[in-house]
Parts: C-alpha cells; sequence; structure tokens
C-alpha cells in the first residue's frame, strides 16, 4: 500500500500561493520537483513584464509535456536538463527569449514538436534561437552522426551565430550541464564528449571572453582525460588562492602607506590561474622562469586612468618582471578583453601577476559576451562586438561540402592561438600563431604587401 505524504512549497512569493505536492512511497516513485524546479525559475524571473512570465510558465509546460517520459541516464526525468540550463543562462541576465528557447532547446530534437509549431506558439526568434542549436540529423531519430555529420552540425551553429549571438551562449549552457552530468555515461563516451568539449567549446568560450564559463568546461574535461593530474592541480590551485590573500593584504598595505589616499577606491581581487597555466607551473618545480608567475592579483580601478596609475605605481613599488607588460586597453585581446598585464618580483623572488582593469573590464573578463548579447543588441549578432565573427562566412564559403578542412581552418585560423599585427596608423589586426612576417603583410595590405620592404619583430 502505497504512503502519500503532503507537503507545501511557495511557488509564488508575490502572491503566498502554496501548491501541494505528493511523494508517493512505493515502487515507482512519482517525481514530484516540477513545482519545485518552476518555483525556482520563477523566483530568478520575478523583474521580467508580466506577459514575458507568463510565455515562460507556457514554454516550461510545453517542454514539461513534451520530453514527459523520457528520462536521463542518470533516471532523472530528461525536462530537468532544459530547466537547468534555462536557470544558468537566467543567472547571466538572460533575456525572456533566451530562457524559452533553452527551456525547450531539445524539443525539435527529442520529441514530435516541430519548429513551426514552436515558431507559431513563441515567435519567430525563439524558433531561430532553438533552430540554431538543434542538429542537422534531428528528423533522423536514433541516426548515429558521422564524423562530418558533427562538423557540418558545428558549422551550422557558427553560421548562424552570426545573426544572433545567443545561440552560442545556450549551445555553451548546454554542454556545461552535461559535462557537469557525465557520471552515468560509459568510459568511451565520458572520453569522447570531454575531448570534443575540450577541442571546440572551452576554445569557444575563451573567444567569447566567458572566462568562468572556459574555466569550468577545461577542469571537468580535465577530470576525465588525465583525473590525477586534476587532484594534483586543485590542490595547487587551493594553495595558491591561500597564499594570494595574505600576498594581497601585504601588497595593499604597502600601496596604501606609499601613496595616502590612492589605493581607496582600489579593489584587490585573486584570480584562479587556467589549468594550463598550473600546468606550467607545476613542470617547472617553482623555479623562477620568466613569464610564469606563482600568483595572479586583479586590481579593480574606477577608471581607465586609475588602471595606468596603478601599473605606474606597481612598477614604481617593486621591480618588473622585463618583458612583461602587455596593454590590452589600448590593443583589446582578439575576444575583446581589456586590461593591463604586468609582472612585478617581491622582495624574496616571487613572481606576481597583476592584473589591472576597470569594473566593466573586469566583468567582461568572467562574462564576456553576455553583458552584451541579452535584449536589443543580440539583434545587431556578433560583429560589433567580436570582429574575428567576420572570418566565419569566408570560411563557411571557401570549405563548402569539405567538412574536415572546415574543422581544420576554424581551430587553426579562429579558434587557434593569435598574436596582434600593428600596421600604419594604429592599425591593429589578429592572426594566427605561426604566421610569418610576410603573411602578416598580406593580412595587413593585401596585394600591395609586394611593396613591402621593411618588418619589425618584437620592436
Amino acid at each position: 500500500m502505497e504512503q502519500l505524504r503532503e507537503m507545501s512549497v511557495d511557488s509564488d512569493r508575490g502572491n503566498g500561493l502554496q501548491i501541494p505536492i505528493l511523494i508517493r512511497k512505493s515502487r515507482e516513485i512519482r517525481y514530484n520537483k516540477w513545482p519545485v524546479l518552476w518555483t525556482a525559475l520563477r523566483s530568478q524571473i520575478r523583474h521580467l513584464p508580466e506577459q514575458d512570465l507568463e510565455s515562460i510558465r507556457r514554454a516550461f509546460e510545453v517542454g514539461q509535456e513534451a520530453h514527459k517520459g523520457q528520462k536521463r541516464r542518470s533516471g532523472e526525468p530528461f525536462f530537468t536538463h532544459p530547466v537547468t540550463v534555462a536557470l544558468s543562462l537566467v543567472e547571466m541576465g538572460a533575456d525572456a527569449d533566451t530562457i524559452i528557447a533553452a527551456l525547450l532547446h531539445d524539443a525539435v530534437e527529442d520529441t514530435p514538436l516541430t519548429l513551426e509549431e514552436l515558431k507559431a506558439q513563441f515567435g519567430g526568434t525563439v524558433a531561430h534561437l532553438i533552430d540554431g542549436v538543434t542538429k542537422l540529423d534531428a528528423e533522423t531519430p536514433g541516426k548515429h552522426p558521422s564524423p562530418d555529420d558533427q562538423i557540418e552540425n558545428i558549422r551550422k551553429i557558427f553560421t548562424l551565430m552570426q545573426d544572433d549571438a545567443r545561440i552560442i551562449v545556450i549551445k555553451l549552457m548546454d554542454r556545461l550541464h552535461n559535462m557537469k552530468t557525465t557520471e552515468p555515461l560509459p568510459v568511451e563516451k565520458k572520453i569522447s564528449l570531454a575531448k570534443e568539449t575540450n577541442d571546440l567549446y572551452v576554445k569557444i568560450a575563451d573567444r567569447l571572453s566567458m572566462q568562468d564559463v572556459r574555466d569550468e568546461l577545461e577542469g571537468l574535461c580535465l577530470s576525465i582525460l588525465e583525473p590525477t593530474l586534476f587532484q594534483t592541480l586543485s590542490l595547487l590551485r587551493s594553495a595558491s588562492e591561500k597564499n594570494t590573500t595574505n600576498i594581497m593584504r601585504e601588497m595593499e598595505s604597502h600601496m596604501r602607506h606609499s601613496q595616502k589616499g590612492f589605493t581607496e577606491h582600489l579593489t584587490l581581487e585573486y584570480e584562479h590561474k587556467t589549468w594550463q597555466k598550473l600546468r606550467n607551473q607545476r613542470e617547472s618545480g617553482n623555479k623562477a622562469v620568466t613569464g610564469l608567475s606563482s600568483y595572479t592579483v586583479v586590481f579593480i580601478c574606477p577608471s581607465v586612468d586609475d588602471c595606468y596609475l596603478t601599473m605606474g605605481l606597481l612598477h614604481q613599488l617593486w621591480q618588473r618582471e622585463i618583458l612583461s607588460f602587455q596593454d590590452f586597453i589600448n590593443s583589446p585581446m582578439i575576444n575583446g578583453y581589456q586590461g593591463l598585464h604586468t609582472t612585478i618580483i617581491l622582495s624574496d623572488g616571487t613572481r606576481i601577476r597583476c592584473k589591472i582593469r576597470t569594473t566593466h573590464m573586469h566583468d567582461y573578463a568572467h562574462r564576456g559576451i553576455t553583458l552584451h548579447c541579452f535584449g536589443g543588441a543580440s539583434r545587431r549578432g556578433v560583429f560589433s562586438f567580436l570582429p574575428w565573427t567576420e572570418r566565419i562566412s569566408p570560411l563557411t564559403a571557401d570549405t563548402k561540402n569539405r567538412s574536415q578542412e572546415f574543422w581544420d581552418s576554424l581551430q587553426s585560423d579562429i579558434l587557434g592561438d593569435s598574436i596582434a599585427l600593428h600596421g600604419p596608423g594604429d592599425q591593429t589586426v589578429m592572426i594566427p600563431a605561426g604566421t610569418t612576417a610576410l603573411d602578416g603583410a598580406f593580412y595587413l595590405f593585401g596585394h600591395d604587401a609586394l611593396r613591402t620592404q621593411k618588418t619589425f619583430v618584437d620592436g
């Protein structure tokens, strides 16, 4: 005989409604989290207009019903995945269309719902976002995609994201949740997923300056592909955070006493090193190596002028490492990141990587394109924020019907490492690492590069 227990959950704190949930204790446990999940989502979006709230509620109900009976490998109802993706996007400040698209992003692939039906219910913008993250072979259930199929799906995402940057952001959060829930997967599937994520989605997050997402994805990949190394680097990161806290106090005190009043509006924060930087640090054996610092400290300033003043004070108080200074305010990185970077050497020889930013620069470093792409700005695509995306259309056209060539060029020319090339009149372009000086001249001048007389490398 089933035992029933009733409990109440505050489903709408604004009007105090209570929704009863029945928890059945029997062999077949009825899933009881939908009101809880809706409550969690509703509480985070109460700032949106009533019309948007109603549309999101309908999308929740449509998605819940469409995925009814579907399970994830963990045994949880499948719809928990779209809801989690939607919640993560809400935390980033997503608009209503993005939230609706997240709730329904798997509907066309995994349920009888069609793109036309979703367009009729929620509008063309939502349908476009869903289409952007829907596989090309969605209409062939059970089909195992070939390598070329997978590459063509990636081509589709990159092509459509030029119209709306939110497509790639939804895809990133979809992949992040999938990477967080790999435990029930077979080992081979885990490794395959981690390799693809590391080769593509980590790099995309970096190109969008979404530092927090990139770091989390990279850590999840490392935990699967090199679990022992991941544990070692995690311990190194924890120790680094603890030591940096003490170092920041000493640096702040020294700066405050040196120039009274200057540090009043200056904030110092610890910043995690990337997993690759931690790997390099471990391999160095804590030896003093040029270009490799022990700790990273961020200096958050009220204005750009204060950024340069802070850099000057750091160089006045401590010895700086030669060739360590980088001005990404004057010449932003390819992902739009701005800031001043310099490495100072403390009296005991400890190297500190100092990153100096305004508040907006700091937010962009961690959240990247999401600061711009939600709401009306998203309709302008990504060109105005990320000029590198202008390379996508020519690449797609040049590699039509040649999937592997598209993938290879994407990895090297768009997602690969880049260097800054400076031309006359403060003209700067980012070009693939490994490019020769002569290649660089053609990037800048086209056919006129044939008249080049001199090039200068590293000044």
